[in-house]
């Protein structure tokens, strides 16, 4: 992994998970919206955060040592990934992408910030259906169709 693919994910990163609810927590404010916050939810948000976060750090590491690239459209693997938790799922990054994101919200409360939660939980499946199957398909041809038959989507 170069030196450009490494800023490329930390400036995405830091965009999905850290301005972008940043600038919804001060909009959230600004238009004086619903903070529903209690120990319950910010212990489950937590929790969520956490677990988002080590499913997406194994699943880079799968897509580096196995898949011989990244997680990234700039420098995608060159080998179709379809072990360890990629048994279960076709796409257990996205879903921990969804995690982080509700646990964002369970954790800090802004409403803004479950809307920005919807919002990806409607756009990443499109994102997948329309744009990644079929460029994984051109690219791992029927190593990746036979891989669809045999392993869901999501869970």
């Amino acid at each position: 992994m170069g030196f450009s693919s490494l800023f490329i994910g930390i400036v995405t990163g830091g965009v999905l998970f850290l301005a972008l609810p940043y600038v919804l927590i001060e909009a959230n404010s600004l238009f004086n919206l619903p903070v529903i916050t209690n120990y319950i939810f910010q212990a489950v948000g937590v929790f969520l955060m956490i677990v988002g976060a080590l499913v997406f750090a194994y699943c880079s590491g799968l897509f580096i040592f196995v898949g011989k690239g990244t997680p990234l459209p700039t420098d995608p693997p060159h080998e179709l990934v379809t072990g360890g938790i990629y048994k279960f799922s076709r796409n257990p990054m996205y879903l921990s992408y969804l995690g982080i994101f509700l646990g964002e919200f369970l954790f800090l409360g802004h409403i803004t910030l479950l809307l920005y939660f919807f919002i990806m939980s409607i756009f990443i499946p499109y994102f997948v259906v329309r744009i990644e199957e079929p460029d994984l398909t051109k690219r791992f041809g029927k190593k990746y169709i036979e891989y669809k038959k045999t392993t869901p989507r999501w869970l």
